[in-house]
């Protein structure tokens, strides 16, 4: 596997520190886990650059690239990820990439794979979707083990050459003829002109009109009536996972503006052993605040989840425990 070619990942040999947290390397984050997970930066001279992942199973546990370092990229590009790992034993490992259209999360791709014991090298090749601005990764145990990642490459595949995309990630079109796909209605410079002979009546535009047969692999699919076959996009899906100590004085997580989505929950873990509990909270301006759903219990060991009963622009959840413990929140979407 070739490292030698230029990285698109910022700080994939985790050389670099943070300047507001020097125990971790800049642009990565720890990421899922339970209270029993430990990461630990790797430095010379005691060892190579990397980061360790020791993790005594339940929910995945690794790292994952901070959204300000976001891979760009534009939509049908041709990708490649190399990872190069080292796990103590047999185990089983994980890559997720986010992808990103501007601010806007779309999609996750999800790969597993079985690691050997020692030395390990992972290469995944993908196409980034419609709509595609930036990814972003997410690699580690999937279940119990100790892993150390060395280095983390990725390197675009197809196109070879610069594009230009413009705000929303589509290919800027120069001439006709450079994209093989145009999306938005064309304006003709003049009428076609189209001759039909008919040996019943003259034909009128203000009473007659053009039936379009398609056959494959031509553009304008059709019935066998003449009927223009249309296929529906499928829906966008959006994910945000955040790890939160639950104490005794009511906290709350970052809001969300839910106005794009037509569907969304949240799904709370509680991987300690005390009880906590958690309630949705709906705001019109993100300002003014008040409850969405009643407060629900959370036992150790236990995965609630949490569905609005109103809808305001913005969501947040709010959450406290007697004894501090260890919260996961899910909050999923729909468009």
């Amino acid at each position: 596997m070739n490292f030698k070619r230029i990285n698109q990942i910022y700080n994939g040999s985790f050389r670099l520190s943070q300047n507001a947290a020097a125990d971790f390397p800049d642009g990565w984050l720890r990421t899922g886990g339970s209270a029993g997970t430990v990461w630990q930066w790797l430095k010379p001279p005691e060892h190579s650059y990397a980061v360790l992942v020791q993790h005594p199973g339940g929910l995945p546990a690794g790292i994952a690239q901070d959204k300000d370092a976001a891979v760009p990229a534009g939509e049908a590009q041709h990708w490649e990820v190399c990872l190069r790992l080292h796990a103590a034993a047999a185990a089983s490992a994980y890559l997720w990439i986010h992808y990103y259209a501007s601010d806007h999360f779309l999609r996750v791709a999800k790969y597993d794979y079985l690691l050997p014991q020692g030395e390990a090298m992972i290469k995944q090749v993908f196409v980034t979707p419609r709509r595609t601005t930036a990814f972003t990764l997410n690699l580690g145990l999937l279940a119990g083990g100790s892993l150390i990642i060395n280095k983390v490459f990725s390197r675009r595949l197809y196109p070879q050459f610069p594009i230009s995309l413009d705000t929303k990630g589509q290919v800027l079109v120069g001439r006709v003829d450079t994209v093989g796909k145009i999306e938005q209605p064309v304006t003709l410079a003049g009428p076609i002109e189209v001759t039909v002979t008919s040996d019943i009546r003259d034909l009128t535009p203000t009473r007659d009109g053009v039936r379009i047969y398609g056959s494959s692999p031509l553009p304008v699919a059709t019935t066998a009536g003449g009927v223009t076959l249309v296929q529906t996009a499928g829906h966008d899906f959006y994910q945000q996972l955040r790890t939160a100590t639950a104490t005794p004085m009511m906290n709350f997580s970052p809001a969300i503006d839910v106005s794009p989505y037509s569907l969304f929950s949240y799904a709370v873990y509680n991987s300690g052993s005390a009880g906590a509990v958690a309630r949705l909270e709906i705001s019109p301006d993100n300002t003014v605040w008040v409850a969405n759903t009643p407060e629900k219990s959370i036992n150790g060991g236990q995965l609630v989840v949490l569905t609005p009963t109103h809808f305001l622009r913005y969501t947040r959840l709010a959450y406290s425990a007697a004894t501090p413990t260890t919260l996961t929140a899910w909050f999923q979407a729909q468009s």
